[in-house]
């Protein structure tokens, strides 16, 4: 196996383009500062977390992230929506306690190799059993979540390290800010056999 491992998050990077991780070793970019984007990425889900946490909201807009950005009532409010989205689906389909929020989950068969959903459960709908990613995304840009390489990644993580068999797989983004004819919350489903083919896929990227 390879020493060193590429992050799952980027996964939609590398496994578009195999040699991109093994470039970025030869040759680091000068710029390793987060963009203001990802630093209110961070600071809206932040917000996300606290609101899962159920704590007061009422402080959190004009706050400071960790990061030191300023929680504006757009950023606010997009959290709000992700986390709408999250608690609606597990209120009407399961239970709460059976919702995993950031937590980080091993990719089988790598030595310290982990990456973290945004949140998942594992719900029962009219006799099948679904497992449901979210990844939240707080920019502009539309990301798609047809195979969406990371929540790939999560989903035969989640299937293998906790033993889950489900009939169907959705992978859900949630991108409050990003408009499309689908709305802000795109779906794409697979099933466990399609899933099985993408590991495979991304065994042999791994490696390369």
């Amino acid at each position: 196996m390879t020493t060193q491992l590429p992050k799952v998050s980027d996964a939609g990077q590398w496994m578009v383009c195999n040699g991109s991780f093994r470039a970025q070793q030869l040759h680091p970019p000068l710029d390793v500062e987060p963009s203001q984007s990802r630093l209110e990425g961070r600071a809206a889900h932040e917000v996300a977390q606290r609101l899962f946490r159920n704590e007061p909201f009422g402080d959190m807009v004009g706050s400071l992230s960790k990061d030191g950005v300023v929680i504006t009532q757009e950023l606010f409010d997009a959290a709000r929506e992700y986390f709408n989205e999250v608690w609606g689906f597990c209120n009407k389909h399961g239970k709460l306690s059976d919702l995993h929020v950031e937590e980080p989950v091993a990719v089988p068969g790598y030595a310290d190799w982990f990456g973290i959903p945004d949140a998942w459960t594992v719900v029962n709908i009219e006799g099948s059993k679904v497992l449901r990613i979210w990844d939240a995304k707080f920019g502009h840009r539309i990301v798609d979540p047809f195979e969406h390489w990371p929540m790939i990644i999560y989903a035969l993580s989640i299937c293998e390290i906790f033993q889950v068999e489900p009939d169907v797989i959705e992978l859900v983004v949630v991108q409050p800010r990003g408009f499309t004819s689908q709305g802000t919350v795109r779906k794409w489903a697979i099933t466990p056999d399609e899933l099985r083919v993408y590991r495979r896929q991304v065994n042999d990227a791994v490696l390369l």
